[in-house]
């Protein structure tokens, strides 16, 4: 019986001091080496966002998973590097405005910490920062989340569900949202553009679709902005490369119609 009540004692301590099989030590939070591509500690992003990926991120598109995209914006230019990731991540600092940005990592997650900055009883308005940054890919290899969540789709919430190429057919820049694009048609078929299926394709429940005609060259994608009052695209895939005459792509996209901002309509 004393051997008994020895041997429950030691299982209640293993237990009590996370011992056992089961009782890993935590992983240790790390710095990693990031390098900040674009910083705006004064934004506006109501929540926290983040986004991974092995290519360059399209900021527009980013923002648009609150509505943040600006067309006029100047976006960074960045190319491709070999061997690394390119992180996106927004915030909300209450009314403080950061100083700087830090990459941290801790077993599977990453955290995004934006730091430093005074600290203000009140605002005007929630500050929201965003970053936009490189990192070794080697240092965030097996990263399963972002601050404790998912990553978001780097490409944003606008889903292309076709892109069709038009040639080099005289058009000008149009938008429409799809159920309404009589004048789209017309507009189409004067300048003897097919649009095939696209213009057709039935909205799922609970998004919305809207459709491009966007001027390129050798472009391979477009992606759906999201701002205040105005929604957008922009295509994606032709940087580098020079055309003797502008090249035309028709682009349509659905997303889901909770994330459409208020008031916002397709233009061009």
């Amino acid at each position: 019986m004393r051997r008994m009540w020895l041997v429950m004692a030691l299982f209640a301590l293993l237990a009590g001091c996370g011992g056992g099989t089961s009782g890993q030590p935590r992983p240790r939070a790390e710095q990693l080496s990031a390098e900040v591509l674009s910083f705006d500690p004064g934004g506006w992003a109501p929540r926290r966002v983040a986004a991974l990926s092995d290519a360059p991120i399209h900021l527009g598109a980013f923002l648009s998973w609150y509505g943040g995209a600006d067309p006029d914006a100047e976006a960074p230019e960045v190319t491709a590097e070999p061997d690394t990731t390119y992180l996106a991540a927004t915030d909300s600092t209450g009314c403080r405005a950061p100083e700087t940005v830090q990459v941290w990592r801790t077993g599977t997650d990453l955290q995004v910490r934006f730091v430093g900055g005074a600290d203000h009883e009140e605002c005007v308005r929630a500050v929201g920062p965003v970053a936009y940054l490189a990192v070794p890919a080697r240092q965030v290899r097996g990263v399963r989340t972002i601050g404790g969540d998912l990553p978001a789709d780097a490409a944003g919430p606008g889903r292309l569900t076709d892109f069709v190429p038009l040639g080099t057919v005289r058009l000008d820049p149009a938008a429409a949202e799809l159920g309404d694009t009589a004048a789209l048609r017309d507009r189409l078929a004067a300048a003897g553009a097919d649009p095939g299926p696209a213009l057709d394709r039935p909205v799922p429940a609970g998004s919305r679709g809207f459709a491009f005609v966007l001027a390129g060259c050798a472009d391979t994608a477009a992606v759906l902005l999201l701002g205040d009052g105005r929604i957008t695209a922009d295509l994606t895939g032709g940087e580098g490369t020079n055309c003797d005459a502008a090249e035309y792509y028709l682009a349509t996209f659905d997303v889901d119609a909770e994330l459409v901002p208020d008031g916002a309509v397709p233009v061009r």
